[in-house]
């Protein structure tokens, strides 16, 4: 059965939790440099470089946007190669590494959206990037500004594409990477890692366990630049939007939520610096009993936490945590978006109503979002992107990435 959500009215209730007021780029009442963070909640204001985290708020989940002088970006893009292209929308002064991420085709899916019912259907397929998935847009960033801060280490509680990425950059850097793993984790994930040369401790716990045990180890810079890794993820909408221009929905697999904030902030910098009058409707994808983006706002709540046990293939977006609820909510908000959850099953049948359609390789939670918008009843005029975040057979990237990482 298809969701009827191609109305203009929002299906949930964001009257409570976060901010109802419209996105500003005014400083006026603040004494504050360009850029800065605000909180997506109580609109605190800090300084970039002073904090990590709004003390309104608990710390282990992100609540801060960075904010740009969008008055005075000058032109945009930038006539440089990669994500240079975009550096005056980045915080990002100077590239000590690049892998060649970035750059993913846009691919109009004729079929694909047959068998959907939709007639304008595209897939921005981010299972090209140099580690097959998005995570290389943010780590790009993250390790940039390390080598920028001269730090030597970075640490990252991951079992999936987040590792795999970080330490591919990290070897290329010359920078150590401390991964912390649920014990859990496959032996061939464990074996990818150790050969891009990352120190692994298996950790007894879920990934949220790992990943709170992360956060009090790391050192205080390293949390500064760890909160603004996300902008390399909003360069996916700045790609769209030359590729194709914007589209009315984009559909993201939701797990932490951190990638639906950065497209969604992507595009609405676009807007802020004159390059485009609309903004698209996010459309979140979550895992049932792994849906705490929907739950955070069906309760009224700024996130939400599972007790249940959780298993799924998709783990990619299985989790008991979401850690950028926040700024999940945010995006879906202020796009007038929605989230759908989805069971196992639907996307077991999704994957085989399309196995002949699909020519691409990606790993099973990105077959999430054909599965959510196969359930969406859109205008029959509507463009609709969906995101593929990751490939699917990560032992396929062993010698690429040792390649890569020379």
């Amino acid at each position: 059965m298809k969701l009827n959500y191609s109305n203009t009215q929002t299906p949930y209730p964001f009257s409570c939790g976060l901010q109802n007021s419209q996105p500003t780029i005014s400083t006026s009442n603040y004494s504050v440099g360009w850029p800065y963070l605000k909180c997506v909640s109580c609109g605190n204001i800090i300084q970039s470089g002073e904090s990590s985290n709004c003390k309104n708020h608990i710390k282990y989940y992100n609540y801060l946007n960075l904010v740009y002088d969008c008055n005075n970006i000058g032109k945009f893009p930038l006539r440089k190669k990669g994500m240079l292209r975009y550096s005056s929308l980045l915080p990002l002064d100077k590239e000590y590494v690049t892998l060649g991420e970035g750059s993913t085709p846009l691919v109009c899916a004729f079929n694909i959206g047959k068998k959907l019912s939709i007639s304008k259907f595209y897939i921005k397929d981010e299972t090209v990037n140099p580690t097959g998935s998005f995570k290389d847009r943010e780590n790009y960033i993250l390790v940039n500004l390390a080598l920028n801060n001269s730090l030597k280490e970075l640490s990252i509680a991951s079992c999936g594409n987040a590792a795999i990425s970080l330490a591919t950059y990290c070897k290329k850097a010359g920078i150590k990477c401390n991964t912390y793993i649920p014990k859990k984790a496959s032996k061939q994930k464990k074996e990818l890692l150790k050969s891009l040369d990352a120190n692994i401790t298996e950790v007894n716990a879920n990934y949220e366990g790992a990943y709170r045990l992360v956060y009090e180890k790391k050192s205080r810079q390293e949390h500064i630049i760890e909160i603004i890794k996300d902008e390399g993820n909003k360069t996916i909408a700045f790609e769209i939007e030359e590729q194709l221009g914007v589209p009315e929905y984009i559909i993201v697999p939701i797990g932490n939520g951190s990638n639906l904030a950065a497209i969604f902030k992507g595009f609405l910098e676009l807007k802020l610096i004159g390059k485009t009058k609309k903004l698209p409707r996010m459309i979140g994808v979550e895992i049932e009993n792994s849906n705490c983006v929907t739950k955070a706002i069906e309760n009224c709540q700024e996130y939400f936490i599972h007790t249940n046990k959780i298993y799924s293939k998709a783990d990619a977006i299985t989790g008991k945590e979401s850690f950028s609820t926040p700024r999940a909510i945010w995006a879906i908000k202020q796009s007038n978006g929605f989230v759908v959850t989805l069971a196992e099953d639907e996307i077991n049948k999704i994957k085989h109503l399309l196995r002949y359609e699909c020519f691409i390789s990606a790993e099973h939670t990105s077959w999430a979002v054909f599965a959510a918008a196969y359930k969406i009843n859109f205008e029959k005029k509507a463009t609709v992107i969906a995101v593929l975040t990751g490939c699917e057979n990560k032992s396929m990237l062993k010698n690429k990435l040792g390649s890569l990482s020379k």
